[in-house]
């Protein structure tokens, strides 16, 4: 992850953050139900699991001094605005069917060409604020709060199922 903040003039702020990450490992159920509230289970498979993610944000926002404290000590608030991406791109391969009841006509045992994918993005812009408390001694405490809109998108691909479309 990379981030930077810089001042611009006026005490205005813009604020910038970069994300990614690899899934080097990990586990993944996949399992069907035929009632409600995941009941009567008739399909289950326990597969490996990996994938990438990224994340990108930009704000920007005007540093406002609200009050001093007292002596050295002042507090601040940044109202920002910005806008976000996110994507998540996640496999499923090496899979083992482990419950195969009716109406399920997949035999228990290794799924051999498993290679599922499900890839999902969304982004959009967000409202924010940061305060800010300076003391004398040079520390700084601070909280930040975002509220993020957001439009989704996926698209998976189950490549063993014959009846999806591809």
């Amino acid at each position: 992850q990379a981030a930077g903040e810089f001042h611009l003039k006026n005490d205005r702020r813009l604020r910038a953050r970069l994300a990614y990450g690899v899934i080097g490992s990990g586990a993944n159920q996949d399992s069907d139900y035929d009632g409600n509230n995941r009941t009567l289970e008739f399909s289950r498979s326990n597969n490996k699991a990996g994938g990438d993610v990224f994340d990108a944000s930009i704000g920007f926002g005007k540093k406002l001094r609200l009050r001093d404290l007292s002596a050295g000590r002042s507090f601040y608030v940044t109202p920002l605005v910005g806008l976000s991406m996110h994507r998540q791109n996640l496999t499923m391969t090496d899979g083992i069917q482990t419950i195969s009841a009716p109406p399920s006509t997949t035999p228990l045992g290794p799924l051999p060409g498993l290679a599922s994918s499900y890839d999902a993005q969304w982004m959009g812009p967000w409202l924010g604020a940061e305060a800010l408390v300076e003391t004398e001694r040079g520390w700084v405490m601070m909280a930040n709060a975002e509220y993020h809109l957001a439009d989704y998108s996926a698209s998976a691909n189950w490549n063993l199922r014959s009846d999806l479309v591809h």
